[in-house]
């Protein structure tokens, strides 16, 4: 889990970058050009970034219970994938993920 907060961490500190090229569009531009739509894009690709994170928590924290690692909770024991999504090729497909 501390791999998919770093992963986040990265994406957001990546995101926080394009203030560079925004700020340098603002000063250095004599074209009326708005720059804003940057600042827009900064929150979706955060926002983006946050999604992933929690995804990516869901399928380690599903990824610990099935191994044992970790107490079933309800909602993980209502989840239902069909066998052959389960076993293709003879290996374990959630493990590869």
């Amino acid at each position: 889990m501390i791999q998919s907060y770093q992963r986040f961490m990265n994406l957001v500190k990546d995101t926080e970058n394009v203030e560079v090229l925004y700020n340098y569009f603002e000063k250095a531009m004599t074209a009326p050009v708005d720059a804003s739509d940057l600042l827009r894009w900064q929150w979706v690709q955060c926002i983006s970034a946050f999604d992933k994170f929690v995804h990516d928590m869901v399928r380690v924290g599903m990824l610990e219970i099935f191994l044992g690692g970790r107490a079933p909770t309800p909602k993980y024991k209502t989840f239902q994938i069909d066998i052959q999504t389960a076993f293709q090729k003879g290996k374990i497909s959630i493990l590869k993920m």
